[in-house]
């Protein structure tokens, strides 16, 4: 469950990111009437796979869900462990004959409510932890949308393509390969003021 929760994270992730690769393509496409003769024909590519494996933004941001995730799997166990004791203890005094049956009745019908709140309880968390992910997604997306932009602000590139393991790239010349200056500048930028972005304060954003 944790290990197919970060595949799935990084997955949509990744979807965004190149959705972000088709929308520069496409700006920059619009603006090739403008840009020099000479310019035009210049492509590069970033591997997405290796960028964001990379991104010490991500990895900080997939560490917190991780370990958030694992938090409330064992409140979430805790609570089952809860409910299977009571549920021992009731069946056992009824064997007993230390409680009337119309008082193990009330018990159970209390612990089937308490079982229901705690299915609901978990399914909350389960949303929760999607809508966290869904904004680690966003919040990666952006920072490398705007750092390309800004990269590519003097319109050097008419295309810059994505790379990614079952992507539309078959072939690229390692020249054209712009991954490392991309991933330094992002991890340059996002370690610049020292603090790490918690995921916390996504709930804001």
């Amino acid at each position: 469950m944790k290990k197919n929760l970060l595949v799935s994270a990084k997955a949509f992730t990744l979807a965004l990111a190149c959705t972000m690769v088709m929308g520069c393509a496409n700006n920059a496409n619009n603006n090739s009437a403008s840009a020099p003769a000479a310019q035009t024909s210049d492509i590069a590519y970033v591997n997405m796979d290796s960028l964001i494996d990379k991104y010490d933004m991500y990895n900080d941001l997939s560490t917190q869900l991780m370990a958030k995730q694992n938090q409330l799997e064992q409140e979430l166990q805790t609570k089952q462990k809860s409910i299977e004791r009571k549920a021992m203890d009731l069946e056992n005094q009824y064997k007993k004959n230390l409680i009337t049956p119309t008082r193990a009745q009330e018990v159970q019908q209390n612990l089937q409510v308490e079982q229901q709140r705690m299915l609901q309880w978990r399914d909350e968390k389960m949303m929760e932890l999607n809508d966290d992910q869904a904004k680690i997604s966003r919040m990666v997306y952006d920072s490398i949308q705007n750092y390309i932009n800004e990269y590519n602000a003097d319109k050097r590139y008419r295309f810059i393509l994505s790379n990614s393991v079952g992507g539309v790239l078959l072939y690229g010349d390692k020249s054209a390969d712009i991954t490392e200056i991309v991933l330094k500048a992002l991890n340059s930028r996002y370690n610049k003021s020292g603090q790490t972005t918690n995921i916390d304060s996504l709930a804001t954003k």
